[in-house]
């Protein structure tokens, strides 16, 4: 079983033999951070990354936060695939000012990530990439929150039960140096990895 990086070996619990189980590295994402990471530069952008079983809830906290930073700074709604049917009929708080809601699928989320300051979850495997992109990480504590500890636990991610702390840190502006985070997520030279693997 090939994985990403070696934090994602440690949270795996399949029946192999651990040396069956091989960290070698993410070959599309290698491939384009280093264009994004040059082309991009970060804005006072808040990016929320839904997911169809906490969007009810995550909306609110959207809804909620808006309220509570200045108006110079942008929150983006960004909704999974299946969401984008019916959320004009369940997540009633998005219907805000101040909160852009993207619901096309082929809009590239590497460079909402790379733009923004900020990213918003509870366990999309994509909060992992914003990471790596730079985007200081606050993790909702709704249902499934526990399946990125690791980010937490690794002082990458911070976990919060209100707004508040995404409020302060808003008005604080302060960055955590994930550079020896970064490895542990995506191992370098996939290519290298596979061919020894």
């Amino acid at each position: 079983l090939f994985l990403y990086g070696k934090l994602w070996k440690e949270m795996t619990f399949i029946p192999l033999e651990r040396d069956r189980i091989i960290p070698i590295g993410n070959p599309w994402f290698e491939l384009m951070k280093p264009a994004y990471q040059s082309a991009f530069v970060k804005k006072k952008q808040i990016l929320f990354i839904s997911q169809p079983t906490i969007g009810a809830e995550l909306s609110q906290y959207a809804a909620r936060l808006r309220s509570l930073i200045p108006e110079d700074w942008k929150i983006l709604y960004k909704l999974h695939p299946s969401e984008t049917c019916d959320w004009k009929d369940v997540y009633f708080d998005l219907d805000t000012d101040g909160i852009d809601v993207i619901e096309e699928s082929n809009v590239d989320l590497y460079k909402l990530q790379t733009e923004s300051e900020i990213q918003v979850g509870v366990y999309s495997s994509a909060l992992y990439e914003g990471v790596v992109l730079g985007c200081r990480t606050f993790i909702i504590e709704l249902e499934g929150w526990q399946h990125v500890l690791q980010l937490i636990e690794g002082g990458i991610a911070t976990k919060v039960s209100d707004c508040s702390d995404i409020r302060l840190s808003v008005k604080k502006n302060s960055k955590k140096d994930t550079t020896k985070f970064e490895q542990d997520i995506f191992s370098a030279d996939w290519q290298s990895n596979l061919k020894k693997a």
